[in-house]
């Protein structure tokens, strides 16, 4: 009996993996993402990686893409043994279910009780922010939440060499994790633990933030720099947007705090903290995620869906505030005298609220981000606000033909294609996106090339438009005869550099 809820979970878990992964492997198959061009391109740093060049993307070509990403070679192990996008998609889900089972451990040392942290892990994967992660673009930092977790757990547990072997993992997923790592030294300190704890982590973070925003970020080609001052962002977290956000914050304190508070972050707040029914403000911890927070509400307007990962920054400090949050009302509860059975009822109580909370937006409205309000070229998904929805994990007749067009094209070969087509391709040394702007980027110079002539943004994410200079110099390029039509059926067409020298499928 005693081990009832951890055989239970474990299966949970089990279960949870085999969906999220299932969803995400449909996703691919029917081809809808949130952002074409950014998974392509992560996936390719990775599958690069993994074949020996190191870091290297040809879509924008090249090294990382835009922010200084170290965890894409943890990743590239992974593809030395399954060296596809689904390798991804199971290490992120794993990840996910992983921190779960961190979860269930730290809830389990504050109230050495087996139904309560079960219930509480459980919540975690109910928690419909995390599908929202689980099921939206790729991106590094979504690993943030175990590491993370799995380092405060050895905090915990008083374990100083694995709790930074975590912190250091944490910090390679993404530039931004320095400055939740500069807050923890701050918690530690409070904590009063020994001066390792936070003087070693303070000195990282502040020796990673350093060299990645004035050393390393500035020299990466792909990133965008200098964003406007009004976009009041630090999601790049290059100096010029950083130095931006902070003179924003002092010098307008006002605007900053109308910002911050408008109608649409409210509304952002209120669903990624209504489940845990404000319990996580009782406790400090969840003030370590002070930058994550900021990072999605620095921003005007509402999160767009592209951006669904950034969420990540804020979810582990979410669960540690609700646990650690409940042990604080209990300690507030014992000044009260209050009955150690009503308490335990009151506890109950709460997680069964944030249980049946979870549940309802999972059947309800759990997109928390925004599509863009520009000309939309495919309506399918504006009014949709499920990200369970089979709308984007069934395929239809044109990815059938999209897909037997792929199939076409050699593992070897170049391939130059329309944004919504660069994911499937992705796993290849060069790739190019059909329509990209660049000096000294010729997307005709390619084995292949692939193209779905109609538009199908959906108001997330970005690729460029094919225009019809560029249509009309490859119908000049076949009647010369450089290119042959492989194919073409409806709005897709393959054609085939003649000099290319790799052979069909």
């Amino acid at each position: 009996m005693v081990r009832r809820y951890p055989i239970l979970f474990f299966f949970i878990t089990i279960v949870y993996l085999f969906i999220f992964f299932t969803l995400n492997v449909a996703r691919y198959n029917a081809l809808f993402s949130f952002e074409w061009e950014d998974e392509a391109t992560e996936n390719q740093i990775v599958w690069n990686t993994a074949h020996g060049n190191f870091f290297y993307q040809s879509i924008s070509d090249g090294y990382f893409y835009g922010h200084f990403i170290p965890f894409y070679f943890i990743l590239s192990l992974g593809y030395k043994i399954i060296p596809h996008i689904f390798m991804w998609y199971f290490l992120s889900i794993f990840g996910l279910a992983l921190s779960s089972i961190i979860i269930y451990k730290l809830a389990y040392l504050a109230f050495d009780n087996r139904l309560k942290s079960f219930l509480i892990a459980l919540l975690f994967l109910l928690y419909p922010p995390i599908h929202y992660i689980a099921l939206g673009p790729i991106d590094t930092i979504t690993f943030f939440i175990p590491l993370f977790l799995l380092s405060f757990y050895f905090f915990k547990k008083n374990k100083f060499l694995y709790f930074m072997i975590f912190i250091v993992f944490a910090i390679s997923c993404k530039e931004s994790v320095a400055l939740i790592v500069i807050m923890f030294s701050i918690y530690a300190m409070l904590c009063k633990k020994e001066k390792k704890w936070s003087v070693i982590p303070l000195l990282l973070g502040l020796f990673w933030f350093t060299i990645c925003i004035f050393y390393i970020l500035p020299y990466l080609s792909g990133a965008e720099f200098n964003l406007k001052a009004d976009h009041y962002q630090f999601r790049s977290l290059d100096k010029d947007t950083f130095y931006n956000s902070i003179k924003f914050i002092v010098s307008s304190p006002r605007e900053f705090l109308a910002l911050v508070f408008s109608k649409e972050h409210i509304l952002l707040l209120l669903r990624l903290i209504l489940p845990f029914c404000f319990i996580p403000l009782l406790s400090i911890v969840t003030f370590i995620g002070i930058p994550g927070f900021l990072q999605l509400l620095l921003i005007k307007g509402p999160l767009p869906n592209e951006n669904s990962y950034y969420i990540s920054n804020v979810v582990p400090f979410l669960f540690l505030g609700y646990i650690y949050g409940l042990d604080r009302l209990n300690i507030i509860l014992d000044k009260f005298k209050i009955r150690e059975s009503i308490k335990k009822r009151f506890n109950y109580f709460i997680i069964s609220f944030s249980l049946l909370a979870s549940g309802f937006f999972i059947l309800g409205e759990n997109i928390l981000g925004q599509i863009h309000n520009d000309y939309i070229y495919d309506n399918r998904f504006s009014k949709v606000r499920n990200i369970f929805d089979p709308i984007f994990y069934e395929m239809d007749d044109d990815d059938r033909i999209a897909w037997s067009m792929i199939k076409m094209i050699p593992q070897e070969a170049s391939v130059s294609a329309s944004g919504d087509l660069l994911i499937p391709l992705s796993h290849r040394k060069k790739l190019l996106e059909f329509g990209f702007v660049k000096t000294e980027y010729d997307y005709f110079n390619v084995d292949y090339i692939l193209l779905n002539k109609r538009n199908m943004y959906h108001g997330a994410g970005h690729y460029e438009e094919i225009k019809t200079t560029d249509l009309e110099k490859l119908k000049l390029l076949v009647n010369q005869g450089k290119f042959i039509i492989l194919s073409e059926r409806g709005d897709f067409v393959l054609l085939k550099n003649v000099n290319a020298i790799y052979r069909l499928r």
